[in-house]
């Protein structure tokens, strides 16, 4: 690999490119489909996105938290949902007070979720599939009802192959301890939900092959691809996968 591959690499993969880049996940297929429809709101999208970075960042914060009296003795995450909560003001008076309400009420399951935890030991896992949809579906649906004032039919169908891969994404911690073959496998499952689609018609055919494209780059080459077999870059290769299939899915997406 030349110098100037190495460089790229290595700026493609540094924490800061992450931080940013990952909350654009939430809401990028919304981008793109508004876009198409032509009904793009970027002072929405921003403040969606603000709104998404903010909610990231606290929930990162919380995840370092043991119970919930912590949650007033941390000066960050106080400052974080003090921004949470404006943002959702901000949003909430340039949509309706019933969209408003439902962005408040997001921060219920950020707080609840430190309660919801401690009840039982299946509730850490039901927790990581919550944030999967909110990280794939509920942030994309926010942004192209900010948007376009509806919502797309079939929005959650069309969302399931993000929906999954956010939370092949959430569960690396534990998935990179298993067999190199199983975890192949766990990250095909997206990409195959993305084909199913096309198959029943809800995306055009030339997304089959962009797929199979990257599913094989995955198999292949990702190991060759990240600077190391660190939890941290794992995580930047899904959030390039994520970034990549919501743009061709949105682009593909057979209008109807």
């Amino acid at each position: 690999m030349t110098n100037y591959a190495n460089k790229t690499r290595t700026i493609l993969f540094q924490p800061i490119i992450h931080f940013f880049l990952y909350p654009l996940t939430f809401i990028l297929f919304s981008l793109v489909l508004t876009l198409r429809l032509g009904v793009a709101d970027w002072k929405g999208f921003f403040l969606t996105y603000l709104y998404g970075l903010a909610f990231f960042m606290t929930d990162r914060y919380l995840k370092k938290v043991k119970q919930l009296s912590d949650v007033y003795k941390s000066v960050p995450l106080i400052v974080m949902l003090v921004i949470l909560l404006l943002i959702s003001v901000l949003l909430g008076l340039n949509q309706s007070w019933q969209f408003m309400a439902l962005l408040l009420l997001n921060g219920v399951f950020l707080i609840g979720q430190l309660y919801f935890e401690t009840l039982l030991q299946i509730n850490r896992f039901l927790i990581v599939i919550i944030r999967s949809i909110y990280y794939g579906l509920i942030f994309n649906l926010m942004l192209f009802y900010y948007s376009s004032g509806f919502i797309y039919k079939n929005m959650v169908v069309l969302l399931m192959p993000i929906i999954l891969f956010q939370l092949f994404y959430q569960l690396q911690p534990s998935i990179l301890k298993l067999n190199k073959l199983i975890y192949i496998l766990l990250n095909s499952v997206p990409y195959s939900c993305a084909i199913i689609l096309v198959t029943v018609g809800l995306y055009r055919v030339m997304l089959i092959p962009l797929v199979l494209f990257f599913w094989g780059v995955v198999i292949v080459g990702q190991s060759k691809i990240l600077p190391s077999l660190s939890l941290h870059n794992y995580q930047v290769s899904v959030m390039y996968q994520l970034l990549l299939l919501s743009i061709f899915q949105s682009a593909l997406l057979a209008l109807q």
